[in-house]
């Protein structure tokens, strides 16, 4: 540690005496580390202590979700029997992303709605992907429950 100005290492030993004496509030630094340094000549008491700050650790970032066109090539990526849907290519279905997002299971989802080619009236299923496309979950209208595909 450098050495102070005498004025001022004086001043910062008489103010860590005081406090070193003052029991609990100086004692009870939940936040600190506390540590002794040799006394300073002609003072008496324990001498200084010095307080270190705790590093806490940085939050790791959340990350990026995927885009929604991404989600949405995941869904043609898919085979219609995956999704519970008849047909055999994804090719017979429209998909129409829903705004914003929702949690189903603790994980960050878009909504897709699916419709047969060619007839936006009538909705094929609705269902959930997840931001980290882990997760596929479709959305039963009937008992409006939402069960995992993958």
């Amino acid at each position: 540690m450098p050495r102070l100005p005498s004025r001022m290492g004086a001043l910062i030993t008489a103010l860590a005496i005081c406090l070193s004496g003052c029991g609990s509030a100086a004692s009870s630094s939940s936040g600190y580390i506390s540590g002794s340094n040799p006394g300073t000549p002609g003072v008496s008491g324990p001498g200084p202590q010095e307080f270190l700050p705790v590093v806490m650790p940085e939050p790791e970032p959340e990350p990026e979700p995927t885009s929604v066109s991404e989600q949405m090539e995941q869904l043609r990526s898919m085979t219609p029997a995956e999704l519970g849907l008849a047909g055999a290519s994804m090719d017979n279905y429209t998909i129409f992303p829903v705004d914003g997002f929702v949690t189903v299971n603790g994980q960050e989802c878009r909504r897709f709605n699916l419709y047969p080619q060619g007839d936006t009236g009538s909705i094929a299923g609705t269902y959930f992907l997840s931001t980290d496309k882990q997760h596929v979950y479709v959305l039963d209208p009937n008992t409006n429950t939402v069960s995992t595909i993958r």
